[in-house]
């Protein structure tokens, strides 16, 4: 079994899950409420963790959970980092060099300050001379300070994963070759579009979908991408709510489509509703 930690700003929540033969087996749900305290405070360039509301939800976990938390995966809370598609002919192989020559690629557009980014490069493909790189980057002293706190709370992380990431994890081999993905929360959401097998477009939104805006929201994403890619189409749209409303459908003009793992989770947990825990079978792997 795997402890997974996945962190909003109000709420953490634990889950305790493996996977085996292809299926997700859950053995344990927890959502730890911070009351009205808050995780992170936002400033326009940083972010402010709140150590003692940490301390205080990871002891009440440790006294509640039957897995052991001592290595958890850790899923930092959504809208905090931000996704770059990226395609270069050639990239440094030592890894200090290829982050500095990264960061030098992008700094300009980048929305974190320099000395405050951390970066994380991922190869999706490499194709004849051309480098396809999906590259994250979130605020260093968050991630620092998170570290700090979880060690010095008994906890030593294997990997800080970004949510986005994870729950494209869970979806990897539903999703389509050409489209969009929206990943509907209570709080927040997400967007991504793929070409060619491509995630191409990551955006975390830090604020629910307006479901009357939602056609909106798939014409805007796709006249983003066109003015890098003309001719670009969405063959499908998909998503996954984990608030379970019965009529998405009708706020979507295109052919949309309902994701679902349901038929790949033995849930063993007294938690009916597990899609706010999604992701976090992401970081199993």
């Amino acid at each position: 079994m795997k402890s997974i930690i996945i962190l909003e700003n109000e709420y953490l929540l634990h889950l305790c899950a493996e996977e085996k033969k292809g299926f997700y087996h859950i053995y344990d749900l927890h959502r730890l409420d911070t009351n009205d305290k808050k995780i992170y405070e936002r400033s326009e360039n940083d972010l402010k963790i709140n150590i003692e509301i940490i301390r205080e939800l990871i002891v009440k976990l440790k006294n509640i959970s039957e897995c052991k938390i001592r290595e958890p995966n850790v899923i930092l809370p959504h809208a905090l980092s931000w996704y770059h598609y990226l395609e270069v002919e050639d990239y440094p192989k030592n890894q200090n060099e290829a982050i500095e020559f990264i960061m030098w690629k992008i700094q300009k557009i980048m929305p974190i300050p320099k000395d405050n980014a951390i970066i994380r490069i991922q190869m999706l493909k490499k194709e004849k001379n051309i480098n396809k790189l999906l590259i994250v980057v979130t605020f260093k002293g968050f991630i620092n300070s998170l570290e700090n706190i979880l060690l010095t709370n008994g906890l030593q992380p294997e990997r800080i994963i970004t949510p986005t990431l994870t729950f494209l994890n869970v979806f990897e081999k539903s999703l389509t070759r050409n489209g969009i993905v929206f990943w509907l929360r209570e709080k927040d959401f997400s967007q991504i579009l793929f070409k060619d097998d491509m995630p191409i477009f990551i955006r975390e939104v830090d604020r629910p979908l307006e479901l009357s805006r939602a056609d909106f929201e798939v014409m805007s994403i796709i006249s983003n991408v066109r003015e890098r890619y003309p001719d670009y189409e969405a063959a499908n749209i998909f998503y996954f709510d984990e608030l379970e409303r019965s009529d998405l459908d009708s706020y979507f003009t295109d052919e949309i489509k309902k994701l679902s793992i349901t038929d790949k989770v033995v849930n063993k947990s007294s938690v009916v509703n597990i899609g706010p825990f999604i992701c976090g079978l992401g970081a199993l792997f």
